[in-house]
């Protein structure tokens, strides 16, 4: 009788601390969610919002360029508060040239998003498409023809500041009136920026 008392006495201890143990897990599982949930609402409504950028294909400070094309500042200092990059986008319809030209501060990455053409990198020419890369070193000549049926649009990065300061002296903000730049006022900019832009003909 004694052994069937301490059987059942254990038996009902053991299943007592099991029953207990999940609870305590339960408990436990649900802390931890609530914790988490608790820290998301915190960082919702109480941390600093983030100092970076998401922007779509056409966000960002739209630009028309004085000659009538346009383009787009994504990121600088102003855009972002960028201290070394300087990242934008650029349009050039069929038959349209950028002029070989060289940047004395800073790197250079163009990317070719759409279009066909041909570009310049030193003393090498290639035909470019979609997805093509040009890496420029820092001082090298570089330009690109339009040679297709379609316009092109390029994404260029640049490894320091300062190229976005000629971009803005050189365009106005899109849905101002654009006036065209004279010879002279194109050649005293053009003078003005020669430390982020120099054009092979000058």
């Amino acid at each position: 009788m004694k052994r069937i008392l301490i059987i059942a006495l254990l038996t009902l201890v053991a299943a007592s601390l099991a029953l207990g143990h999940t609870e305590n897990e339960q408990a436990g599982h649900h802390s931890t969610a609530e914790r988490q949930e608790r820290a998301a609402r915190q960082w919702q409504e109480g941390s600093p919002q983030s100092t970076g950028l998401i922007l779509q294909a056409d966000e960002g400070e739209r630009m028309v360029r004085r000659w009538g094309l346009p383009m787009t500042i994504k990121v600088d200092p102003r855009n972002g508060g960028s201290q070394h990059l300087v990242v934008g986008t650029e349009d050039l319809p069929p038959g349209k040239v950028i002029p070989v030209h060289k940047h004395p501060h800073a790197d250079e990455v163009v990317l070719l998003l759409q279009g066909t053409g041909v570009a310049t990198l030193g003393a090498q020419r290639r035909a470019v498409t979609p997805g093509a890369l040009l890496f420029i070193p820092q001082g090298e000549w570089v330009g690109m023809e339009n040679t297709g049926q379609e316009t092109i649009r390029v994404v260029f990065i640049f490894s320091a500041r300062g190229f976005d300061t000629y971009l803005r002296a050189t365009s106005v903000p899109e849905g101002q009136q654009v006036t065209p730049l004279s010879p002279r006022e194109l050649a005293e900019i053009r003078q003005k920026f020669q430390p982020y832009i120099t054009f092979k003909e000058e």
